[in-house]
């Protein structure tokens, strides 16, 4: 049986995998020249276990209008006349509630800790030799400081942290014994501490996505670059280079989906949201901390990727595809401030990509009509949680029960928790 799969960044490759060892023929059709070119490109690197709550918190949307125009503001929007980006927001802020957040948290934690199984797995399976830059060292949020412009007292976290979350409290001292290269920050009172995510790790996500195409391909799986999908229905795929009968079809190209189905009348709450990513040359390893880092003053995230020191963040609603300088400075400012002389901050690699995101911060997951599945709307978390959807996903198209509860990510589900 033959499955089109639309898309190859990390959800549509993954995808590919999961249904290939599910013992289908496989083909991904993707419209740019190669993979892992779209959102998955240059993301921080984060398989963030324990960051995977939705960015629908409490106080998110009055942050937003606090630090309206702030070159560093963590969350921007434009204002447009478009009737989709203010449904979107709409139910964006209505999931900005205590009890909506709490169990939207809880929802993406259990996938995530499925997801990162599944990563382990994908690892044993590819071998030793399989290896994308990857650290299994944790993540530390660092919780901004009395002179960090964000202050938040350490007490309110400590109060938060559940204790079953799979992450502990690092004091300023227990911090800088861990991780030298703070000891600046940390004495300038720009940093109270930390919380350890004990079981997160970070990798290179489009170094992953290559290797694992690579063997794909020794394993059968057909991929189409440069080929762009016109118009579809079930059982049928027309691109610009010729058109395709297969028996099942998975549309996994982001922020591309929507446009992608439209023929079929289906229009899906994906809102593309920007977001910034700096790969700067490491020039002394000593200054630049062992483990992966967000920055929750700005939400910035640090990880070192080979010899790159990778820093992403931001997010813009309703913004072009245009690098904005003031922006890549605000990050510059801030790794300097950290780590001077750390990195070459003078020849910045920038980047910009769009996060294909979900009012509820859930993925998209299932059959939308007859042999015609989704599998997008991963929004920041697609590095994390995509190996644990891709798996569910070919459960489903299979006819097997997922190893998790797919109510939660149902296309046809509603958007407010």
């Amino acid at each position: 049986m033959l499955v089109i799969v639309v898309g190859a960044g990390i959800a549509g490759v993954l995808a590919a995998d999961a249904l290939q060892r599910a013992g289908y023929d496989v083909t991904v059709i993707e419209a740019l020249n190669g993979p892992a070119l779209g959102a998955s490109f240059a993301n921080g690197g984060q398989i963030a276990v324990s960051e995977s709550a939705p960015w629908s918190k409490p106080g998110v949307v009055w942050q937003s209008v606090r630090n309206f125009g702030k070159a560093d503001a963590p969350f921007r929007w434009q204002f447009r006349f478009s009737w989709s980006q203010w449904r979107w927001l709409y139910e964006f802020w209505r999931n900005a509630s205590g009890e909506r957040h709490r169990a939207g948290a809880q929802r993406n934690l259990e996938l995530a800790r499925y997801s990162q199984t599944c990563l382990q797995e994908t690892r044993a399976r590819m071998g030793n030799a399989f290896s994308y830059e990857d650290r299994q060292q944790g993540i530390l949020q660092l919780v901004p400081g009395e002179n960090d412009k964000n202050y938040v007292d350490p007490n309110k976290i400590l109060g938060a942290i559940r204790p079953n979350a799979d992450v502990t409290w690092l004091d300023a001292d227990a911090l800088a014994d861990q991780e030298p290269a703070l000891v600046k920050a940390i004495n300038e009172k720009k940093i109270a501490g930390a919380i350890l995510g004990m079981r997160d790790e970070t990798g290179n996500a489009a170094l992953f996505i290559h290797k694992l195409v690579d063997d794909l391909k020794d394993r059968g799986v057909a991929f189409r670059f440069s080929e762009r999908v016109q118009r579809l229905k079930t059982g049928y795929v027309l691109t610009d280079q010729g058109q395709y009968r297969p028996d099942k079809i998975v549309v996994t190209a982001g922020i591309g989906s929507s446009d992608i189905l439209s023929g079929l009348n289906i229009r899906l709450p994906i809102l593309p949201v920007k977001g910034y990513s700096l790969s700067l040359d490491i020039l002394d390893e000593t200054k630049i901390p062992n483990a992966s880092l967000t920055d929750l003053s700005c939400r910035l995230v640090i990880s070192r990727l080979g010899k790159v020191l990778r820093v992403a963040g931001f997010a813009e609603i309703g913004k072009g595809d245009d690098v904005e300088p003031e922006r890549v400075s605000a990050i510059l400012a801030r790794i300097d401030s950290f780590f001077p002389g750390a990195v070459d901050i003078h020849n910045p690699n920038a980047w910009v990509g769009f996060r294909p995101m979900t009012p509820d911060g859930a993925p998209i997951i299932g059959e939308l009509c007859d042999g015609v599945y989704i599998h997008s709307g991963h929004g920041p978390l697609g590095w994390t949680l995509s190996h644990g959807t891709s798996q569910a996903l070919a459960d489903l198209i299979v006819g097997k029960a997922p190893e998790i509860d797919m109510a939660s990510f149902s296309p046809f589900r509603s958007y407010v928790v």
